[in-house]
């Protein structure tokens, strides 16, 4: 089995970083600090199965079901959610019907199945 360990506090920076670097400047103060408070984000997690090794990402990888920690940071004022696989960013949508179904079946795409995520942004009732 393999086991992964991820640190939140650093995920939860990261996604914080990467909101400054997508956002316009109303969301940081003069001195470049974010002005979303602790209790404005959320995080999920839980162990996600893989066909291979990547978890998601592609590239060079055993064929070997493989589990590892999927990870949802939630920017509540902005209703942005940041999505972590095995402790790497994957990818960034906007919360959604179809976002929530399926953090709700514990199952959101590799970060190169875009198809798949863009079916996530969707703002239309699910299939």
């Amino acid at each position: 089995m393999n086991i992964q360990t991820v640190n939140i506090g650093e995920i939860i920076d990261d996604a914080l970083r990467r909101l400054g670097e997508e956002s316009d400047e109303f969301w940081q103060d003069f001195n470049g600090r974010f002005r979303i408070a602790k209790d404005e984000v959320l995080w999920y997690a839980w162990p996600q199965s893989w066909s291979d090794t990547t978890c998601g990402f592609g590239g060079i990888g055993l064929q070997a079901f493989t589990s590892s920690q999927t990870i949802v940071v939630e920017m509540t004022p902005l209703n942005e959610m940041f999505v972590y696989h095995a402790g790497r960013f994957a990818y960034h949508v906007p919360a959604s019907d179809r976002f929530w179904d399926r953090v709700r079946r514990m199952r959101l795409p590799g970060a190169l199945d875009t198809e798949a995520i863009e079916k996530l942004k969707l703002r239309v009732p699910i299939d």
